[in-house]
């Protein structure tokens, strides 16, 4: 998985080799990318729907027949996930920070500037 190393710290790969972890170098952030086979036979919106449970309500969601992405506040802190469904494989990341690790937050912490980067 590639990811920003001057803002995430790895946390290893889970036990059953199905995903990573890094939490954030300055502050409370994570970051969570998995994969999973289809073993239920999910449907995309049967996916979505497993992860959106109150009290945690979405200001964002759009669903495709291969994909979701929702985003929102759940008990303080910042959602975006973004799950795949291609050849009966799930896929999804997520991100979790609290509110205040926005653009004005980095800068009145002196924290380097987020840079977009492909993650495979």
């Amino acid at each position: 998985m590639a990811y920003p190393k001057d803002l995430l710290l790895p946390q290893g790969e889970s036990q059953n080799g199905d995903g990573q972890k890094c939490k954030a170098k300055h502050g409370k952030g994570e970051l969570a990318v998995w994969s999973s086979q289809n073993a239920l036979d999910q449907t995309i919106q049967e996916a979505f729907q497993s992860y959106i449970k109150p009290p945690f309500q979405p200001t964002y969601k759009v669903i495709k027949p291969t994909w979701y992405v929702f985003s929102g506040i759940d008990r303080g802190d910042v959602i975006y996930q973004k799950g795949i469904l291609q050849g009966g494989i799930f896929t999804a990341i997520r991100f979790e920070s609290p509110p205040n690790l926005g653009p004005a937050s980095r800068k009145n912490r002196q924290l380097p500037p987020s840079r977009p980067r492909a993650i495979a």
